[in-house]
């Protein structure tokens, strides 16, 4: 069984980051108004939802093996999802 693992890491102003080994970058926003997709969702955000959508992150994702032990970079909030066996 093969987990993916994502980490999406906020960002302070003008910080340098450095991607850890075995992780792949798959979206970076540096702020500024962010692109829409062809579907549109409204929802309600209040001003302090508002200012952490405005927030600069990275997210990384990495594959791992159930067992496997990864570090995972600091200071990122995590996410893991199954992949179906093929």
């Amino acid at each position: 069984m093969m987990l993916t693992l994502i980490a999406t890491c906020y960002l302070a102003a003008q910080t340098l980051f450095a991607v850890p080994s075995g992780w792949t970058v798959e979206d970076v926003y540096t702020g500024g108004p962010r692109p829409f997709s062809l579907t549109l969702t409204l929802e309600y955000c209040d001003l302090g939802c508002e200012e952490a959508r405005k927030r600069s992150y990275i997210r990384l994702s990495r594959k791992a093996a159930a067992g496997e032990i990864v570090e995972a970079p600091k200071d990122c909030a995590l996410q893991a999802t199954v992949e179906a066996a093929p």
